[in-house]
């Protein structure tokens, strides 16, 4: 690791530079990355991960910060975010205040929305974790026909 590194922190939402050469590949990597900030918060937050054609991480950065029970979540946020960094990909990450990681009917709806944005800025969506209170969900392995990508023509 290069001394140019910065972490997510907990509390700390700015978005946040980081060097990481080693590919963000799996939702558990995922995890350990978006866990600290998003674990043990009493608000709804969500982040977008931006990663380069090798799956490299180029930032981290919260979009949407909610009250007890909700957080806003619109694709023109996310996509801000991975337009202004040139993002090959994204994964998303909340936090649902109730500590329950299961996806919930409005998560699985703001998916599809977030992919279908995706697929048309030909950015793909590779996962939305689902942070709880010390586990998680991937969208990605437990609803994989939500993710498969058709190259637009």
């Amino acid at each position: 690791m290069s001394d140019y590194q910065y972490h997510v922190q907990p509390r700390l939402f700015e978005a946040r530079k980081l060097y990481q050469p080693e590919p963000v590949s799996t939702p558990k990597q995922l995890y350990e990355l978006v866990r600290d900030p998003l674990e043990d918060s009493e608000q709804e937050h969500l982040l977008v991960v931006c990663l380069n054609a090798k799956s490299s991480l180029l930032i981290v950065e919260c979009v949407s910060k909610g009250t007890l029970n909700c957080a806003l979540m619109h694709p023109r946020d996310v996509f801000r975010t991975a337009i202004r960094e040139n993002a090959f990909a994204i994964a998303v990450a909340h936090n649902p205040p109730s500590g329950d990681a299961e996806p919930s009917p409005p998560d699985i709806g703001m998916t599809k929305r977030i992919i279908e944005a995706g697929r048309l800025l030909n950015v793909p969506v590779v996962d939305h974790l689902i942070v709880g209170r010390r586990a998680y969900t991937s969208l990605a392995e437990s609803r994989p026909e939500l993710f498969r990508w058709e190259e637009p023509p």
